[in-house]
């Protein structure tokens, strides 16, 4: 199911990862306020989509631990001694659609592993990054766990659908989010 999920959402993966916003936290040249922009977009999306979804999670305790992304978001901003941006409307989401944006949330944990790594070298240890070391801190066995659980949620080719559109839509929501603060930096 994961590969399936990954053929569908490669092309707006590739997008986000080449959107102006997220494409500069890789570079050598990153700066504090491009952080703080990463850092607010992605405040933006989690804020919309997770009261939502850790609802659904609550009500059917699945058997890995989703860990909620807004405090670590919200943590790694007051750090920078940067306000929060204005919470977004919520965002409703349907138990079927549950699985697909968990795929890329939970699969953003992955890159997040890397762009942690780039974050020490280029700020060195201090640099609050609660959110992309998430990750790291997870059992090793977190993403396998999930994968499990997903392939289960999809038994149909009507969930699998579902899933697939969910993931695609969570991408554009990133994709959106990103291109709207990098109209106003």
């Amino acid at each position: 199911m994961i590969a399936r999920l990954r053929a569908a959402t490669a092309a707006q993966h590739q997008q986000l990862e080449q959107q102006a916003l997220f494409a500069r936290l890789l570079r050598a040249d990153l700066c504090l306020a491009d952080y703080r922009a990463v850092l607010r977009c992605l405040y933006r999306v989690h804020a919309a989509l997770e009261p939502a979804l850790c609802a659904h999670l609550a009500a059917i305790n699945p058997p890995w631990r989703y860990v909620p992304r807004l405090p670590l978001l919200q943590q790694d901003l007051q750090s920078l001694a940067d306000a929060l941006p204005d919470t977004p409307p919520r965002v409703p989401l349907t138990a079927a659609e549950v699985p697909g944006v968990l795929y890329v949330l939970e699969g953003s944990l992955l890159g997040g592993q890397l762009i942690a790594r780039h974050l020490r070298q280029q700020f060195g240890p201090e640099i609050p990054q609660s959110f992309y070391r998430l990750g790291a801190q997870l059992p090793p066995q977190h993403w396998r766990h999930f994968a499990i659980w997903l392939a289960q949620q999809l038994p149909t080719a009507a969930a699998q659908l579902c899933a697939e559109q969910a993931a695609q839509q969570t991408f554009t929501r990133f994709l959106a989010a990103a291109d709207a603060d990098s109209r106003t930096s």
